[in-house]
């Protein structure tokens, strides 16, 4: 049986991301899939489309653009250990994010962004020990 505590997310860690370790020592920061922001985000990407969406008429790439815009500014929300070719450290932007997102080359790091944004369990409250046992 879980405790209430033990289930609940933490807003924080929804809203501006956690650290995780991915390949080659990069670091990505990302945000919950669904938080505050990223609803928002989508309503406003998707705008211009709600009548090709209600008429079954939006192409599966317009839909895919449109969520990768929304990580890209809302999930994705920062990086350590990426460089740029010439060697220079990739500073993290929207911009920069949503071309590391539409970069078939990287459709792994996109996965990744997706499969860590969706589980619950990676933005949990951290308990200390004592809170669980009691």
């Amino acid at each position: 049986m879980a405790k209430l505590s033990q289930i609940q997310t933490d807003d924080t860690l929804e809203n501006k991301g956690t650290w995780f370790d991915w390949e080659f020592d990069v670091q990505l920061r990302i945000a919950r899939a669904g938080n505050r922001a990223f609803d928002t985000m989508m309503q406003t990407l998707s705008k211009p489309h709600v009548k090709a969406s209600r008429d079954g008429t939006l192409s599966d790439e317009v839909q895919e653009d449109i969520l990768k815009q929304a990580i890209a500014k809302t999930i994705l929300v920062g990086w350590k250990n990426i460089d740029n070719d010439d060697g220079t450290p990739m500073k993290w932007s929207a911009k920069a994010s949503l071309n590391l997102l539409q970069d078939e080359g990287l459709r792994d790091l996109y996965k990744f962004v997706l499969i860590k944004s969706n589980d619950v369990a990676n933005f949990r409250r951290k308990l200390d020990d004592d809170a669980v046992k009691n």
